[in-house]
């Protein structure tokens, strides 16, 4: 028998989602990896059995990396082949900030993404790879770590940014690989970012919609403080020398396109590409392809902003 709690936050669910399908016309996008069709029982489902019914269905499976003091929800290729003991390098897709805010002033619940784009990327790679969602998205169980703030104004704080140095320690130790390429989508850019400014051990980063450069979007978007923030900049040194590729939306409102070029200026990179795509920052990055994102960044050439 269903008891009362359950009830009531399946009730509470059911008026955010239909909040939220007035607000934005309940429609999914081709690439983001989301079936149109609604059924009774998808509606139920929780945004963790959503995750691992689609990672099963497209050859993937769920599982959890080490993180303090909350876990970090991961998905991987179930193809002994992706993970072999010849691969020195893995590639690691960091999400987004996912549904963080349900109106401009009200946080989410659940900042877990409706879109599966980055979890589609990881496992259509060709090369040992794996996905990394953001802290308290795609929670088993319910944490008492998991807190809002995670999610808005602690996004990219000094123990969030800590918590995937763990996973990628653990991930370093039980896959045998002694170099890491990231990609990060959206906020994840900057976690990213943070991490390679760390890391000796970070060989390049991809950045989809990053906001690599977290303290000028504030300031170009008005925004108050977010607080304990790891800022990329801190480590311009070493991100200078660091190939890195950024692709950014010509129609992006949420990170406009020329923070990225601004903040490969202002580290001084010596290898850095800009690729501009007709994307806005939800739409137009499921498009682009696994051969795309592991292609190589040429650093023999001056770079010029």
């Amino acid at each position: 028998m269903m008891n009362h709690r359950a009830l009531t936050n399946i009730k509470k669910s059911g008026l955010a989602a239909l909040f939220l399908c007035v607000l934005g016309g309940c429609q999914s996008r081709p690439d983001d990896g989301v079936s149109g069709s609604f059924s009774l029982g998808g509606f139920l489902q929780t945004p963790y059995e959503k995750l691992e019914q689609f990672a099963a269905e497209n050859g993937g499976e769920v599982f959890t990396a080490a993180g303090t003091p909350f876990k970090l929800t991961s998905v991987q290729s179930t193809q002994n082949l992706r993970f072999n003991a010849s691969s020195s390098e893995l590639t690691v897709y960091i999400e987004g900030d996912g549904r963080a805010w349900l109106t401009p002033t009200m946080p989410s619940n659940d900042p877990s993404p409706r879109s599966y784009m980055m979890v589609k990327h990881a496992l259509a790679d060709s090369h040992p790879a794996v996905y990394l969602a953001r802290p308290c998205q795609f929670q088993k169980t319910e944490s008492p770590s998991c807190t809002s703030n995670l999610w808005t104004t602690e996004r990219f704080s000094k123990v969030v940014i800590e918590s995937y140095g763990l996973a990628l320690d653990q991930l370093k130790l039980q896959r045998g690989v002694s170099r890491f390429h990231l990609v990060g989508y959206s906020g994840g850019g900057a976690v990213a970012m943070a991490l390679a400014g760390q890391r000796a051990d970070v060989e390049r980063v991809v950045t989809l919609a990053g906001n690599v450069d977290p303290q000028a979007w504030i300031q170009r978007h008005n925004l108050s403080s977010l607080g304990d923030v790891v800022n990329p900049l801190d480590y311009a040194g070493r991100l200078s020398r660091i190939p890195q590729r950024h692709y950014v939306g010509l129609k992006d409102k949420v990170v406009p396109p020329d923070l990225a070029k601004a903040f490969a200026s202002k580290i001084g990179a010596s290898c850095a590409d800009i690729v501009e795509l007709q994307a806005s920052h939800e739409d137009g990055w499921g498009a682009i392809s696994e051969t795309e994102l592991n292609r190589a960044i040429n650093c023999h050439q001056p770079v010029e902003f």
